[in-house]
């Protein structure tokens, strides 16, 4: 039985990584691991090449701490130049500084696909991909609609 919701949790044959995920959970073991790493009490190394050299600076829109060049090219990609990359100094000169992570983009653990659909047949989050393939003939709708219409409700 969930702690949290008090539903029962079967585990199936595919065992515990079958079951649903905890988000709030998730992301506040995430913010603890974060907050841990800024203060210098956990190793950090550099996300994005994952090398040797000293992280310099941290991307809460992506959440990854770069070293000098992965900053240089972050600063510069296209993708993330908007990005408030904010100085592993300056975060750890600064007491009881927040860290909120933006959250994690969910992916479909089948296909790799970010979870943009609701099957509302199964009452299950899907990728575009499921959609199409073991969801095909279901009732989905986009997952920003479907929080809408529960807003609305």
């Amino acid at each position: 039985v969930c702690p949290e919701c008090r539903k029962e949790a079967i585990v199936s044959a595919g065992g515990v990584k079958d079951l649903d995920n905890n988000f709030f959970i998730n992301r506040l073991v995430d913010e603890f691991v974060l907050k841990r790493k800024v203060e210098g009490e956990v190793d950090v190394k550099c996300d994005e090449c994952c090398g040797d050299d000293p992280v310099v600076a941290f991307c809460p829109d992506c959440t990854m701490f770069l070293c000098h060049v992965c900053n240089e090219h972050h600063n510069r990609s296209p993708k993330s130049r908007g990005h408030g990359i904010v100085p592993l100094a300056e975060m750890r000169s600064k007491k009881d500084v927040t860290i909120q992570a933006k959250p994690k983009v969910m992916m479909c653990r089948l296909h790799d696909y970010e979870l943009k659909h609701y099957c509302e047949s199964c009452d299950k989050l899907v990728c575009l991909y499921c959609t199409m393939k073991e969801h095909n003939g279901h009732t989905h709708d986009i997952v920003k609609n479907v929080a809408g219409k529960q807003r609305e409700e």
